[in-house]
């Protein structure tokens, strides 16, 4: 254990690791104290420094021993001796810190005034910083190896020259060193010198130099939030959550109660960090953010983040001031098997005590609130998850921040619930490289979507859609085969408040999607379209999540949401073979039964769906094949569309006879044209008939006429 101890001190970061050892005469009267009374009131230390000492000969010369060594106990008693004289012509000098480093005296002084330390704990802080940067002290320190904690106490104990009991008491974990943050102590067994750890590598040194302002010593624990650079009416999709966020924390910071514990959650990019700065700027508060990586860029564990914190609201106590903690996962990470459990689950009393004293408001925020031991979450007083802010709000902001963007791709980036302000503003930034080499007036939407679709495709997103989808020109509800009038389904929506549960079934192709679209156009709002590839999750619990995350967007946009082909998701309960299609079922249910909006669902099963579910909707409409007249008239503006004469009779006789004809069939003979010309009304005819034959022939039903003979119908 020796050997490695002293390998740690000769390769450690310290500059006392490298610094040629001072001799003893040379060191502050302090100083001379502290070593001369480990040395000669520790009785292991007394029993083992001769073995150190023989067999390190710089460390024998630092503490006064030349010439030949004394083996023998009669010489070595007289050196022990001479040690206490020393001591006692010490010991008879004024009790206070003399002789220390000007700045160590005067920067801990100062600190101890922020922090409220007393006499004895500065003392005790003094020597923690000599310990680690003075060489004489540290190499003192590794004749004290393999100790416990309490063995540890008591060694600096000796040092201070108080009584063991005291020392305990002093580096408890209710002790201001400890619990300000400012050190930990190591459970496993350690040289004396590496039994205590500082919440930042950076303090014992930064203490020997001048500090314009005290609290830069923890430049690299948290630092001053960047300005906000939005609005509050940016975050206006808050509602009364939003107002109740702001009151609470301009009450709290008014010196009047305890102080707040919020907790904000959401998806990355939705603003959670830029509310947090824009929340302080509005009530006139100091921010500070706890940092999540130190000065060398090298990043800060979760228990020292949770130090930090500690020592921020020490000095922060008492001032209009709130602290930031961003990242909460790296105290509480999500369940693993094989991931660290992180210190908010291997320490939970330590976390729960630091969320129970709070001294200073502190807004905590995560992406993972699901990763929470309920414990702690019922310690916030208030929890707030900041969604995507709806469509208009969006655009607001993107047409602000980034107006290099078009309106298509722009109505593109909205589309995609994905696409984040902070995905939408950091790729305008970044496709603005391009400006030095593009003229001036070249658009800039093709770099910035390459930066959008890196990022979604990196979060295991799907790309933006090629073009902002929208209704086909030709699209008219007449062209639809529905048992209901659709025009006058529509109107009925628009008398009251556009508020239903629709489900739409039918064939492929028959309309049911664009119908949706359609009543989204004249209720004039968003269209939020859901999949089943959307909503089904491998992971248990998720697709629940999914679908209550669903209702909840259309929610916050105020959208009309299609569930399109649910039949993939909304089960038959009696067939299920595993629990959680009961239970996505049961959740699904439960969201549109709560749901005050415009669902319409579209299934080409009908049949497959669970019968709770269908006396749910409240109105179920079958989407069927085109009628002869519909696919005339679907027909002609097709080809006028495409500048093309009308057809003959017989092409007309001949698409009449066509069965199974739906507009989605001519949507896909128009997309064939694009690249295959179809120069003739009876090539495009042609080219419908062959997307009839490719479709699977329609199921008949077997039965028997009253006169008892076989007929397939």
């Amino acid at each position: 254990m020796l050997k490695r101890s002293r390998q740690h001190l000769r390769f450690s970061k310290s500059a006392a690791a490298l610094d040629p050892i001072r001799p003893l005469r040379e060191q502050s009267p302090e100083a001379q104290r502290w070593i001369l009374r480990l040395i000669l009131n520790h009785e292991r230390c007394r029993s083992r420094i001769w073995s150190e000492l023989g067999s390190d000969s710089g460390f024998a010369i630092a503490l006064g021993l030349k010439g030949k060594f004394p083996e023998n106990r009669k010489a070595r008693d007289r050196w022990l001796a001479r040690w206490r004289k020393d001591l006692a012509e010490l010991e008879t000098t004024s009790g206070v810190l003399d002789g220390l480093p000007p700045m160590l005296d005067e920067n801990t002084r100062r600190l101890a005034t922020i922090l409220g330390l007393n006499e004895v704990e500065r003392t005790a802080l003094c020597v923690l910083v000599q310990l680690d940067r003075d060489p004489l002290l540290g190499r003192l320190s590794l004749v004290l190896e393999q100790l416990s904690s309490e063995a540890a106490f008591n060694a600096i104990g000796v040092m201070l020259g108080i009584p063991a009991e005291q020392a305990t008491i002093l580096f408890s974990r209710k002790g201001k060193l400890r619990s300000a943050g400012l050190i930990s102590v190591d459970d496993n067994p350690h040289c004396l010198r590496d039994k205590f750890d500082f919440v930042s590598s950076s303090l014992p040194a930064d203490l020997l130099y001048s500090q314009a302002d005290i609290v830069g010593l923890f430049r690299d624990l948290f630092r001053p939030a960047p300005a906000a650079d939005l609005e509050w009416k940016d975050f206006a999709h808050l509602g009364r959550q939003g107002e109740l966020l702001r009151e609470l924390l301009r009450s709290r910071s008014s010196g009047v109660g305890p102080a707040a514990n919020i907790l904000l959650s959401g998806q990355p990019g939705v603003g959670k960090t830029m509310l947090a700065r824009l929340l302080a700027r509005e009530i006139a508060l100091e921010c500070h953010e706890i940092t999540v990586e130190d000065e060398d860029g090298e990043s800060i564990d979760g228990e020292k983040r949770l130090r930090a914190l500690l020592a921020a609201r020490e000095i922060f106590k008492g001032r209009r001031t709130l602290l930031v903690f961003d990242e909460l996962e790296d105290v509480t990470p999500p369940p693993s098997l094989l991931g660290p459990r992180g210190v908010g689950a291997s320490r939970k009393g330590w976390f729960n005590s630091i969320l129970d004293a709070t001294s200073v408001s502190t807004i905590f925020i995560t992406n993972r609130p699901d990763a929470l031991d309920p414990a702690y979450v019922r310690r916030f007083d208030l929890v707030v998850e900041v969604p995507n802010p709806p469509r208009a709000a969006r655009l607001a902001l993107v047409q602000r921040v980034a107006p290099a963007i078009s309106p298509e791709l722009a109505g593109r980036l909205l589309e995609s619930p994905a696409t984040t302000p902070a995905i939408i503003c950091r790729a305008a930034q970044t496709a603005e490289a391009m400006r030095a080499i593009l003229p001036p007036e070249a658009p800039l939407d093709p770099y910035i979507e390459i930066a959008v679709d890196g990022t979604l495709k990196a979060q295991g997103r799907r790309p933006l859609k090629a073009t902002n989808a929208g209704l086909p020109g030709y699209y008219r509800p007449a062209y639809v085969n529905a048992d209901q009038n659709l025009e006058d389904l529509a109107e009925g929506l628009i008398r009251n408040g556009g508020a239903g549960r629709l489900l739409l079934y039918g064939s492929p192709g028959t309309g049911k999607s664009a119908f949706a679209r359609h009543l989204a156009e004249r209720l004039n709002r968003p269209l939020i379209l859901k999949r089943g590839s959307d909503l089904l999750d491998p992971f248990v619990g998720m697709t629940e999540h999914k679908i209550a995350a669903a209702f909840e967007e259309a929610i916050q946009e105020s959208a009309v949401l299609v569930f399109d082909e649910v039949d993939s998701f909304l089960t038959n309960r009696q067939s299920a073979l595993r629990s959680w299609e009961v239970t996505r079922t049961n959740e699904f249910l439960t969201q549109l039964e709560n749901f005050e909006g415009l669902v319409v669902a579209t299934t080409n099963l009908v049949a497959d769906l669970d019968p709770a579910a269908l006396r749910r909707f409240d109105l179920k409409s079958e989407f069927g094949f085109l009628r002869p007249q519909q696919a005339r008239a679907l027909f002609a503006e097709h080809l006028a569309a495409q500048k093309l004469p009308p057809p003959d009779e017989d092409t007309l006789r001949e698409l009449d006879k066509t069965d199974r004809l739906t507009p989605g069939d001519f949507a896909a003979v128009a997309r064939r044209s694009r690249f295959q010309a179809l120069p003739t009304a009876e090539a495009w005819f042609q080219a419908l008939a062959e997307e009839v034959r490719l479709k699977t022939p329609a199921r008949r039903s077997v039965g028997f006429h009253a006169a008892g003979t076989l007929i397939q119908t």
